[in-house]
């Protein structure tokens, strides 16, 4: 009898975090705000989104992306803008069978991002800026002082590597964190099509 108590309790809980959850999806996406259809699409959107549990919350995905050499290498050549080599790193270190701790439903609608207090929210322009394309130039920059260290005299001795290296050190040196507008927009643009609903296997 005690279990079945504990069962039911544990089962009420559960239940009042997916019933508060569905209230922050619903307000976030101003389900109030329309017709009965938009509102319909956008409450099947939060459902779908409880159903979603990734292995890990946005920010530490952010965390545990993995940058190489080859990434910084990325910056020597001049068809490679910033926001490119940010979506090349992203691309690689996506696994398609779990997943992803972000979420959008079409091109035109938000992205939702799994947070660090395990629940779904809409993502901001802050979580783009400053937690993911930040993270990944530090994690660059990392990478850039090893790559110093074990080139040192190639980019001493060699014109053509110092300035392929002085070259990618301007390029990143350039980003704007406080402006970030057209970086964030092009992000944007390629978060919103790694992260449809359909691109999740498990739902």
């Amino acid at each position: 009898m005690v279990q079945l108590e504990e069962k039911i309790c544990v089962l009420q809980e559960k239940y009042n975090t997916l019933e508060k959850q569905m209230a922050l999806l619903l307000s976030q996406s101003g389900t109030n705000n329309g017709s009965s259809n938009t509102s319909n699409i956008k409450t099947n959107n939060a459902l779908t989104l409880l159903k979603i549990v990734p292995s890990t919350n946005f920010h530490q995905w952010v965390k545990n992306l993995n940058v190489s050499e080859g990434d910084f290498e990325n910056l020597f050549k001049n068809d490679k803008t910033i926001h490119q080599c940010v979506q090349n790193i992203i691309e690689k270190n996506v696994n398609h069978q779990e997943p992803l701790p972000m979420v959008s439903f079409s091109r035109n609608t938000d992205i939702y991002i799994f947070d660090d207090k395990n629940e779904w929210r809409i993502m901001e322009h802050d979580d783009i800026s400053n937690i993911l394309v930040r993270s990944i130039y530090n994690k660059i920059m990392t990478v850039l002082h090893a790559w110093r260290a074990e080139h040192k005299d190639d980019i001493a001795n060699d014109d053509s590597v110092g300035i392929k290296f002085n070259t990618a050190i301007s390029r990143i040196m350039k980003i704007n964190f406080e402006d970030m507008k057209h970086h964030r927009l092009k992000l944007r643009e390629f978060l919103v099509t790694l992260s449809t609903v359909s691109e999740h296997t498990n739902v």
